[in-house]
């Protein structure tokens, strides 16, 4: 089986039609810009389906994301970058079943993890306090919103 590190050295010593400089595909960026596409799209279908008009619906919405966030811990531990993001979209779906208390939670987390990750970048960590905010707000955390907002 072919490892990414040798697709990724593969991709480095293709030419372009016609010679010239070598042509560097961003992997991680496009694995990245896929990812955020999947995020979306998961907390898109909770919006969709709008659990709160169902306990049963929001009950088994709950348990996938309970199971999902067993997997982050198991599966991607020195991944915390992945772990953040991850830990994000969970806490957005929570908020959206209308369990604000358990998304600040996973927030906070995702938040830390960002803190152990050496690649968070500025946008990342952006979105991450903004949905802390949106999340202090929704629970009538006054002072956690302010400060969170020194922190921006």
């Amino acid at each position: 089986m072919t490892s990414l590190l040798q697709v990724t050295d593969l991709i480095k010593t293709f030419h372009q039609p016609g010679g010239g400089s070598l042509t560097v595909l961003d992997v991680p960026e496009f694995h990245i810009a896929k990812a955020e596409q999947v995020a979306s799209y998961l907390v898109g279908l909770f919006e969709l389906s709008d659990p709160s008009e169902s306990p049963e619906t929001k009950l088994a919405a709950r348990r996938l994301l309970e199971r999902a966030l067993e997997r982050i811990d198991a599966e991607l531990d020195g991944q915390p970058l992945l772990q953040a993001r991850l830990r994000q979209v969970s806490a957005e779906i929570y908020g959206k079943l209308g369990l604000p208390r358990e998304a600040m939670q996973l927030a906070r987390q995702a938040m830390e993890d960002l803190r152990a990750s050496p690649d968070a970048d500025d946008e990342i960590v952006l979105a991450a306090l903004e949905t802390q905010l949106l999340l202090a707000g929704q629970l009538g955390q006054a002072a956690e919103q302010e400060r969170l907002i020194a922190q921006i």
